[in-house]
């Protein structure tokens, strides 16, 4: 469990961003997950929607999480890259899309376009929970391409922006290439 300082930290972190913002949060393996749910958790009560990109749980664990932490599930967005690649068979709803892989980058970025082509409000943030998962099953070079088109897109469309980096286990240069898009990096 996420001890409060860290918790109060992040709550007043992402309450000071002006629009259209894009923050990279970094943090140990052991925060990963309550960092998370406390991030969307506090900007979906700020009446965002979230545009949820997840390559570290299934897309049915992900949404259990979130109605336990009672975060608004119907302001939820999921492309799980978790699923198909496990060879769990599942269907495609208004609020999940399912990739084939981790390594599906051009497939999470047509998703995301469809996605948000779908939203009614223009207020909504894209949450990446793992850049160190998707690092795993992705060369570092195609990464970097992929998180820099995906942040101008998001930016063109003033769109927010939230990925989670894990310090270990981030290559540096991958690192230096994402954190010069961002706004802000907060380490916690």
């Amino acid at each position: 469990m996420m001890n409060s300082d860290i918790f109060k930290k992040i709550k007043g972190q992402l309450g000071k961003l002006p629009k259209n913002w894009i923050v990279m949060l970094e943090t140990l393996t052991k925060n990963s997950l309550d960092l998370g749910l406390e991030s969307v958790k506090i900007l979906t009560d700020q009446g965002l929607d979230a545009l949820i990109v997840s390559a570290s749980r299934p897309c049915n664990k992900l949404l259990e999480l979130y109605e336990e932490k009672k975060i608004d599930t119907k302001k939820v967005f999921i492309i799980c890259t978790v699923c198909k690649s496990q060879g769990i068979d599942v269907k495609d709803t208004k609020s999940i899309r399912h990739v084939r892989s981790y390594d599906s980058l051009m497939e999470i970025l047509i998703s995301l376009e469809k996605i948000k082509s779908e939203l009614k409000k223009e207020e909504g943030f894209l949450f990446i929970d793992s850049i160190s998962s998707l690092l795993i099953h992705n060369d570092s070079r195609k990464l970097s391409q992929f998180i820099h088109r995906i942040l101008v897109t998001i930016r063109i469309n003033n769109i927010n922006g939230i990925l989670i980096s894990l310090n270990e286990e981030i290559n540096k240069e991958v690192r230096a290439e994402i954190a010069q898009l961002c706004d802000k990096v907060i380490s916690v």
